[in-house]
């Protein structure tokens, strides 16, 4: 079985049950997509952890850039990579890959922390401005603030059940 694709919670595993309940609450989608999206936020998830442990962040990431659905753009896969910039010729999936890595390095290389990084991803590589300030930090306070309900409720999925 799929994991997260049942209609029982308590067959997913902790992380697609976050998921799953991240999409109900914040952008719900016809049940034919949630499989997919599901999926999609299961193997960022599974990528952030092994590139050092920021699932909350790009799972609020990706969430923000494309409700875990990518669209077909110049942009590459949920996180919304430039292509030509971080993964030349890659598919969606390396896409996925390369997005978290990115996010990884920007905020090991950025002393400022979470904000900053956020900020240098809206940047890109040129490091222009991005978007006008009032989006650019209403973006990022969007994304941190999701950032932060991904936290609190993964920890709860990952805490004992009380006797």
């Amino acid at each position: 079985m799929d994991r997260g694709a049942g209609t029982d919670p308590r067959d997913a595993s902790p992380v697609a049950a976050v998921c799953a309940a991240l999409l109900a609450d914040w952008q719900p989608v016809p049940d034919a997509d949630r499989p997919a999206r599901v999926a999609t936020c299961e193997r960022l998830a599974a990528l952030a952890a092994d590139e050092g442990g920021h699932v909350a962040l790009v799972l609020a990431l990706a969430f923000e850039e494309t409700h875990f659905t990518p669209a077909p753009r110049r942009l590459c896969g949920p996180l919304q990579v430039a292509p030509r910039y971080h993964c030349p010729g890659c598919t969606h999936r390396e896409c996925e890959a390369a997005g978290v890595d990115l996010l990884a390095r920007l905020l090991t290389e950025s002393e400022g922390g979470r904000r900053v990084a956020l900020r240098r991803w809206l940047a890109g590589p040129a490091g222009r401005r991005g978007p006008l300030r009032s989006y650019r930090e209403r973006w990022i306070g969007a994304v941190l603030v999701r950032a932060a309900e991904i936290e609190r409720r993964l920890a709860a999925a990952a805490a004992p059940p009380e006797a």
